[in-house]
């Protein structure tokens, strides 16, 4: 009987293993919020149509367009093989890029209306895709007004609403509201002065929404071909013992109750190896839950350090410009220099450096953020003077790079042409 209950072990450990149920799947829904404008290239339809075509059966994707309006011109949507070219014709006849004006709180409003009919384990993102340029047909107040809306309730909204912001900024972006939006939103910014950057940038997301790690070999749904080999050579093994018991038995008058007794045994076991199994089979369901909420609890804990990281920053950045105002008016003041030392070696020691911005050298995006244009012999997008510094985190990549606040900029518009007259 030794063998038998070999035979059984084995059995159970290649059950256990082939019945464990893989780890939840990671599920993603994913929102686009699209500049319309006719100040955005055309080509960005395009970029939000491959991202469609990257993503799997796990992936819901959303997206919405925006001028002064806004609207849904892909609700939720499962992309499969059989709906991919569907999908893509819809994204890209939804695009007009003819608004003639600008309003992002809108879409954004739209975005975390979808985010509330998410599913509620899957891991909400917002991306917008947009040059920041805001519009509005009531002038500058009504465009102050929205930008105030945008920086305040509409960041505030999708912080509380989104697991993950991106905010793309298209060529010529207002990179200043940009980054006040995703900062306040606890997202991040990135620039996309080309198509092929925006590309890669959302190659970047589609390969991030991939499972974090490889499921463990007990979590494999794929059964063990072995199990079938080793359950007939079991069962034929079993009928052999019981053939070799009644064969050999010296009284056969105590036959039946030998049986009845195997049998009785058996059964008990086979109830024991049931439990078991079930045993495993919620253990291995159990820590893959335990696996997926370890993930989403980390990236939210890291998301809100980041935001209180950024937000600290921001004040620093403040408190250093009105001790450099300060200092300007009072060189004199050796108490005012050492407070201002200190604020600079705290900015040291957190790894966070001042932009450059030369005057004479060409604008950057994202880097800079441009106030004020003015005609000049030097070509157009020469930086002329530098009103506000900007801080980043160079990181040890560009991929790692990181602006937390743009140079503010004066640039020059090229020489100012002279009107001929006949």
């Amino acid at each position: 009987m030794n063998g038998l209950h070999t035979l059984v072990l084995l059995l159970v450990v290649s059950t256990a293993n082939s019945g464990a149920q893989a780890s939840p799947a990671k599920l993603t829904d994913v929102v686009f919020v699209v500049d319309n404008s006719g100040s955005v290239p055309p080509a960005t339809a395009a970029a939000v149509s491959e991202f469609a075509d990257s993503l799997d059966a796990h992936d819901r994707l959303a997206v919405i367009t925006f001028g002064l309006h806004a609207g849904v011109i892909l609700p939720w949507t499962t992309v499969s093989d059989s709906s991919r070219d569907a999908v893509s014709a819809r994204i890209l006849a939804g695009f007009s890029f003819k608004d003639r004006y600008t309003d992002l709180n809108p879409g954004l409003a739209m975005a975390c209306a979808l985010l509330d009919s998410a599913r509620p384990a899957a891991d909400k993102i917002v991306v917008l895709l947009t040059d920041g340029r805001l519009d509005m047909p009531g002038g500058v107040r009504a465009t102050d007004s929205a930008a105030a809306m945008l920086r305040g309730e509409t960041a505030s909204r999708l912080r509380k609403t989104a697991s993950r912001v991106l905010v793309i900024a298209l060529p010529g972006a207002d990179v200043s509201l940009l980054a006040d939006v995703a900062r306040g939103a606890g997202g991040r910014l990135s620039s996309a002065p080309d198509l092929a950057t925006l590309r890669d940038a959302l190659g970047t997301l589609s390969r991030s929404l991939a499972p974090d790690q490889t499921p463990p070999r007990w979590a494999t749904s794929r059964r063990n071909p072995l199990l079938p080999v080793l359950m007939l050579v079991g069962l034929l093994l079993l009928a052999a013992v019981v053939a070799l018991i009644v064969r050999r038995s010296p009284r056969p008058t105590r036959l039946p109750t030998k049986v009845v007794a195997s049998a009785t045994g058996i059964s008990n076991a086979a109830g024991e190896l049931a439990a078991l199994l079930d045993k495993s089979r919620e253990s291995a369901q159990n820590i893959g839950a335990g696996i997926e909420e370890y993930g989403a609890t980390r990236w939210e804990a890291e998301r809100r350090a980041r935001a209180r990281h950024h937000d600290l920053a921001s004040g620093l950045f403040v408190l250093l410009d009105n001790l450099e105002l300060a200092a300007s008016r009072d060189s004199t003041n050796p108490e005012l220099k050492r407070v201002q030392r200190i604020a600079i070696q705290i900015l040291d020691d957190a790894g966070i450096e001042e932009i450059a911005a030369e005057i004479g050298k060409p604008f950057v995006h994202l880097h800079h953020n441009i106030l004020e244009k003015r005609s000049s012999s030097d070509p157009a997008g020469t930086v002329l003077s530098k009103v506000r510094k900007g801080y980043c985190y160079p990181g040890s990549s560009p991929d790692e790079f990181e602006v937390l606040r743009p140079a503010d900029v004066v640039v020059s518009t090229g020489p100012e042409r002279q009107s001929s007259t006949k």
